[in-house]
C-alpha cells in the first residue's frame, strides 16, 4: 500500500503552471489571502485540472485541508487519491482524527470518515465498528452535545446492528448527565429504530417478562407491547425523580403516549402508574412546568369531569403564575378543554 502521509512542498511541483485565482477583471472586494494559502491552492487548482491522482497530490490535498479544513472540494479528491493509490484506510482514519480535534463540528470531517469507514466495512476490514464507536465515545466525552459524533454513532449502530450495545452505552451517559438531551434523543432512536424481535427492554433495568405466556399470539403480542412501554416509561420516571424540572424525560413520556394515540392503540389511562409517579413528585415539588403539563396530558385522557376541571386550573396556574412566557399557550390549551 501507498504511504499515506507524506511531507511534500511546493517545489516537488515545479513542472506545473500555477493556476491563479478568477475574480473576474474588476473584483468588487478582493480578499487579502495570505500569501501561503494563495501558493498551496494555486498548485491545488493546477493539479485538479491535470486530473492527477498521485501520492504527491494526495499529500498536497492534506496542505490544503491544513489550510481550510472545510474544503470539500480537497476532501473529494483526497478521497479519489485513496481510491487510486489503494492507500491504507486505518491510518486514514487516524490521520482524520488528528485534525477533528481542532474541527469537531466540521461536517467534512465527519462526512469523509464516514465514507472510510464504509469502505473498510465493505472491504471486510471492519465487521464490528469497534474502533468508530470507541472514536465518537472519546469525541463525546469532550463534548457531550457533539450533533455531528451523535449523527455519526447513528448511522454506525445501523450499518453495524449494534443496538444492545449502543443502548448501554447511552444509559451511561444519562448517568454522567441526567439532562443531557442529545442522549435522550439517542435512547430514542435505540427504542424506535432497532426492530430488534426481542424489544426494547432497559439494558440497566432488564427483566424476564412472564407477558409473553399467553396462549393467544396477538394477545401476547398487545401484552408485550405494554410491558416495554411500561419499561421506558419506568426509566423516565426514575430521570424526573432526579431532575423533576428537565424537560427532556417529560418529552420523552409524551412522546411514548403520543405515539400510541396515534397508531390508535394505547393511552394515558392505560398507564395508571404515570398518575401515580405524579402524585408523588407533586408532594415533594409543587412547582415543575414540565411535570404540570404531563398532569394536563393525563387528566384531559380521563373521562371524568372533575379530572377536566383540574387540568383546567392548572392551565390557568400556569397562565397566570408558573409558566407566564407562555401563557397565551396555556390559556389556548386551557379552552381547548371542553366541559
Amino acid at each position: 500500500m501507498a504511504s499515506l502521509i507524506e511531507t511534500v512542498s511546493l517545489e516537488q511541483f515545479s513542472d506545473l503552471t500555477p493556476v491563479l485565482q478568477d475574480d473576474g477583471p474588476r473584483p468588487v472586494v478582493p480578499i487579502n489571502y495570505d500569501p501561503n494559502f494563495r501558493s498551496i491552492m494555486d498548485i491545488f487548482r493546477a493539479v485538479l485540472q491535470n486530473n492527477e491522482l498521485s501520492a504527491r497530490a494526495l499529500a498536497l490535498t492534506s496542505l490544503v485541508i491544513d489550510q481550510n479544513a472545510a474544503n470539500y472540494t480537497a476532501w473529494h479528491f483526497r478521497r479519489r487519491c485513496l481510491r487510486k493509490l489503494g492507500s491504507d484506510l486505518v491510518a486514514e482514519l487516524r490521520y482524520v482524527a488528528s485534525i477533528a480535534g481542532e474541527n469537531p463540528k466540521n461536517y467534512q470531517i465527519w462526512y469523509h470518515r464516514r465514507v472510510i469507514a464504509q469502505i473498510l466495512r465493505d472491504s471486510g476490514e471492519d465487521c464490528s465498528g469497534e474502533g468508530e464507536l470507541a472514536y465518537t465515545a472519546a469525541v463525546l466525552d469532550e463534548d457531550s452535545k457533539n450533533y455531528h459524533a451523535w449523527s455519526h454513532r447513528q448511522w454506525v449502530v445501523k450499518l453495524f446492528n449494534c443496538w444492545d450495545s449502543e443502548l448501554i452505552f447511552v444509559e451511561s451517559m444519562l448517568e454522567k448527565d441526567i439532562r443531557n438531551n442529545s442522549a435522550w434523543n439517542q435512547r430514542w432512536f435505540c427504542v424506535h429504530q432497532g426492530n430488534r424481535s426481542d424489544s426494547y427492554i432497559s439494558a440497566s433495568s432488564k427483566q424476564s417478562s412472564t407477558l409473553s405466556s399467553s396462549s393467544s399470539s396477538s394477545s401476547s403480542s398487545s401484552l408485550q407491547q405494554l410491558f416495554d412501554i411500561s419499561k421506558e416509561l419506568e426509566y423516565a420516571f426514575s430521570s424526573t425523580t432526579l431532575a423533576p424540572k428537565n424537560q427532556a424525560p417529560w418529552s420523552y413520556i409524551e412522546g411514548l403516549m403520543r405515539e400510541q394515540q396515534c397508531q390508535h392503540q394505547l393511552s394515558y389511562s392505560d398507564f395508571p402508574q404515570i398518575r401515580k409517579h405524579l402524585e408523588s413528585l407533586e408532594k415533594v415539588l409543587g412547582n415543575s412546568v414540565p411535570m404540570y403539563a404531563c398532569w394536563i396530558n393525563v387528566l384531559t385522557a380521563s373521562n371524568s369531569e372533575e379530572d377536566k376541571k383540574r387540568a383546567r386550573e392548572i392551565c390557568s396556574q400556569l397562565e397566570t403564575n408558573l409558566d407566564v412566557v407562555r401563557a397565551k399557550y396555556w390559556a389556548h390549551i386551557g379552552a381547548s378543554i371542553l366541559e
